[in-house]
């Protein structure tokens, strides 16, 4: 039977493999994961070893004894920045990237941001997009999630 180090371990030489960014989508795939058994305390611990050895600041989502998984984030500038907190810039930057990744159909020459309206874990995006209705609900965990390099 495998025990909490065992599982620690598995995912120490895992991590060894990442690069940043999936460290970081690692972190993004807990939020709203609920749940506190054994295996998930190892790899949450493995988490935020990797972000201290790597020197990536994560003082937006915790700090040397606790960790919020509540917000996704991106990485910026060695930094951990919750996407919740970025400008409507940024958010703009990161819907287009989103539009031509994950849905290149509905793409347009250059989709924009009309307006932005900020939930806890939701961004309200109303763009230039016509045909999906004027205002999109989009889930910062689903845009954040698909291997996006800001």
């Amino acid at each position: 039977m495998k025990m909490y180090e065992d599982y620690r371990n598995e995912f120490r030489i895992r991590f060894k493999k990442y690069s940043d960014q999936e460290v970081i989508d690692a972190f993004n795939s807990q939020v709203e994961n609920q749940g506190s058994i054994g295996v998930k305390m190892a790899y949450l611990g493995v988490i935020k070893e990797n972000l201290i050895k790597r020197s990536i600041d994560f003082s937006a989502v915790g700090d040397e004894k606790v960790m919020s998984y509540a917000h996704c984030v991106i990485l910026k500038e060695r930094k951990m920045v919750r996407v919740i907190d970025l400008s409507i810039g940024e958010i703009e930057l990161l819907f287009q990237k989103w539009v031509e990744t994950c849905r290149p159909g509905i793409a347009v020459d250059l989709p924009y941001v009309k307006g932005v309206y900020k939930e806890t874990d939701k961004i309200h995006i109303a763009s230039n997009i016509i045909g999906y209705g004027i205002q999109m609900a989009l889930s910062i965990k689903d845009v954040v999630l698909r291997e996006l390099n800001y």
